[in-house]
């Protein structure tokens, strides 16, 4: 980098080692100039700096003689026995190289008796400084060792030697510490006030959903945020409750059916679960998920109607409304303390402690900012029954579920969207493993896959079908070609694998070498494999096995594909 001129800067902090310890003190530099020079000033909050010369002008050469002159006010003597010239002879010339330093400091009064000492930081380096001392001038040489970093002459003299001087330290630090220490206090009283939680309930057994909320609010209450869940587990409740049927169609592709308006005495729904039950049937009596490009509309809705409903009985709104306040107090805290400490620092360091102290007091306010947030009384004791109920559901026995399915032999599927919104529909369906749970798992399981997964904003996405097929090896003899081929099933890429075999141009064996589908069974218990023989030509119309559609579908896809080889 290439600099022009004679860079000088003077620190406006004074820092002088006193045996073990540094002592700072801030002095006051006025009317810096450079006699009969071009010079341009730069001051920051540590220094004020004067470059001499210009870009545009050079330096004769030879000798020249450059004077600086300014003002130096070391403030206010606070010591009442001596006093004291704590003076930086030497300091940054930044790019401007000194090897030797003459130095001639002129005194107002003949020096006497005076302790005069030189040091490099904190390091005293009087020995190795060359001065001497005539009535009131004082003489040094500093060398090129010594010009590695500034040099500071310490003068002790006697008391009154200085008279005046000002107090070089500001206010404005010293009130934006008071003021963010007040803050703090104000953040501990508005919690105190607004955002202490109220007494936590205790967990009540609840065998059924507490307070007569549906499942979506259960699951708001609770933390689940998903709007998408939320409406998930509302479907499923609408079936629980006889206003919809499923009908399977064909992979990913499901026929949700309008019953209750047709039935009689069902149970009243809520507002989110009309909500949902009116944008289902909106354009009929059927609703075919994957293809209703608009039912993601209803995400936001549940949403709103949830948020209006639910957030003010059970979140304390005067507690975020100081949260927010105090969140905002939190940002001007950060930024007055950053500006004072590193910008303004006009602090007497006597108080430096005041910076710590407002520091700690910034913690402090984020703290409570953090935790201002809390619960109404009503959300307190709903939660404690939700927690409960949800533990009910984890370890109810079988003996208490089959005395409460007594009183209401709908009592599985009334649960079952609480159970899914909770968590722990696993374990629910896990305790009526012996009963003969109806399609309405396979409602859940079915819109969290197209909803969840396939539905994002208010595109549909089709999941990709793979149709992974492969001939394994293909042997002829006279009138008999045998196949062992393997293909794609429910469970994934090759999970199915067939011989098949012809003879006399027809289907005359199907055997499963091997499956990996959880359905294999049923397809032994249908008879399956001959209804394929007996509708090779026809498998177009050959139905599917209800509760194995995938495997069974499959099946007839690996068939068609190993006749339209066996045809070539």
């Amino acid at each position: 980098k290439q600099f022009n001129g004679i860079y000088k800067s003077i620190p406006l902090w004074q820092k002088y080692g006193n045996g073990s310890k540094e002592i700072t003190k801030k002095v006051k530099i006025t009317n810096l100039r450079a006699i009969g020079e071009k010079f341009v000033l730069n001051k920051t909050g540590d220094s004020i700096a004067i470059r001499i010369g210009s870009s545009r002008t050079s330096a004769v050469a030879g000798l020249h003689t450059y004077t600086i002159k300014y003002r130096y006010d070391m403030g206010i003597d606070l010591n009442n026995n001596l006093d004291e010239l704590i003076f930086n002879v030497f300091d940054s010339y930044d790019n401007t190289k000194i090897n030797k330093l003459s130095i001639t400091v002129n005194m107002p009064e003949e020096i006497k008796n005076t302790n005069i000492s030189f040091a490099k930081g904190n390091e005293d380096v009087t020995n190795k400084v060359s001065y001497k001392v005539e009535g009131k001038t004082l003489e040094a040489t500093l060398n090129n060792y010594l010009l590695s970093e500034s040099i500071t002459i310490k003068m002790l003299l006697p008391n009154g030697y200085f008279v005046g001087g000002t107090y070089n330290y500001g206010f404005i630090c010293m009130a934006i510490c008071v003021i963010l220490i007040i803050i703090s206090i104000i953040s501990f009283t508005l919690w105190n006030k607004h955002g202490k939680d109220y007494k936590k309930k205790c967990r009540t057994v609840e065998f059924y959903p507490p307070d007569d909320l549906d499942c979506a609010q259960i699951g708001y209450i609770y933390g689940e945020k998903s709007t998408k869940k939320l409406t998930v587990a509302l479907i499923i409740e609408l079936a629980s409750k006889g206003y919809i049927s499923i009908e399977e169609m064909e992979k990913d592709k499901y026929k949700i059916i309008n019953e209750g308006k047709d039935k009689q005495n069902l149970k009243p729904l809520s507002i989110t679960e009309q909500i949902v039950y009116l944008e289902l049937f909106k354009n009929g009596d059927t609703n075919i998920l994957s293809e209703d490009t608009t039912f993601p509309q209803v995400f936001s809705r549940v949403d709103k109607v949830l948020k209006s409903t639910i957030n003010e009985k059970v979140n304390d709104s005067k507690s975020v409304k100081m949260m927010n306040i105090t969140f905002a107090l939190l940002f001007i805290s950060i930024i007055t303390w950053v500006g004072a400490y590193v910008y303004i620092k006009d602090l007497d360091p006597t108080f430096n402690w005041l910076y710590i102290l407002s520091f700690i007091s910034v913690f402090v306010t984020g703290f409570f900012s953090i935790i201002m947030d809390r619960k109404t009384e009503y959300g307190e004791m709903i939660i404690a029954k939700i927690k409960g109920f949800r533990n009910y559901l984890n370890v109810a026995e079988k003996d208490q579920l089959e005395m409460l399915e007594s009183k209401n032999a709908n009592y599985f599927y009334d649960i079952l969207p609480y159970a899914y919104i909770l968590g722990v529909s696993n374990t629910w369906i896990e305790k009526f493993s012996k009963k003969n749970i109806s399609n309405i798992i396979l409602i859940g399981i079915i819109l969290l896959c197209i909803i969840s997964s396939f539905v994002i904003g208010k595109n549909i996405i089709t999941k990709p079908l793979d149709d992974t097929y492969e001939i394994l090896s293909k042997v002829k003899d006279g009138t008999t070609t045998t196949y062992k081929v393997k293909g794609m099933g429910y469970a994934g890429k090759g999970s199915i694998k067939l011989k098949i075999i012809f003879t006399n141009n027809n289907i005359s064996n199907i055997e499963v070498i091997s499956s990996h589908e959880t359905y294999t069974n049923m397809i032994y218990s249908n008879d399956y494999l001959n209804k394929i023989i007996n509708n090779q030509n026809n498998l177009d119309n050959l139905d599917t096995i209800s509760g194995c559609t995938y495997t069974s579908k499959y099946l007839k896809e690996i068939v068609e594909k190993t006749k339209e080889d066996y045809n070539k």
